[in-house]
């Protein structure tokens, strides 16, 4: 019965994907005021790929992926 049940639910979330043309605004430039919106710890998560077992190699490396931003002597860095 789970088997089926998450067949079901695969199949559903895929129906309900969103259209490649809502993604435009993903691609548009965002307004920063400061460098105080970029301090901080920043995780960095992505993957794109049709490899086998890539999924297994992703969570290895997003275990310590991550960047620590922090301010810099003049204003404008960081």
């Amino acid at each position: 019965f789970a088997q089926v049940a998450v067949a079901v639910f695969s199949l559903l979330s895929l129906g309900q994907s969103a259209p490649v043309t809502s993604c435009d605004n993903l691609l548009q430039q965002n307004s920063i005021q400061g460098r105080d919106q970029f301090l901080g710890t920043w995780y960095y998560i992505g993957e794109s790929t049709n490899i086998i077992g890539s999924k297994l190699l992703t969570q290895s490396v997003l275990q310590s992926s991550w960047w620590n931003v922090t301010a810099g002597n003049k204003d404008n860095d960081l």
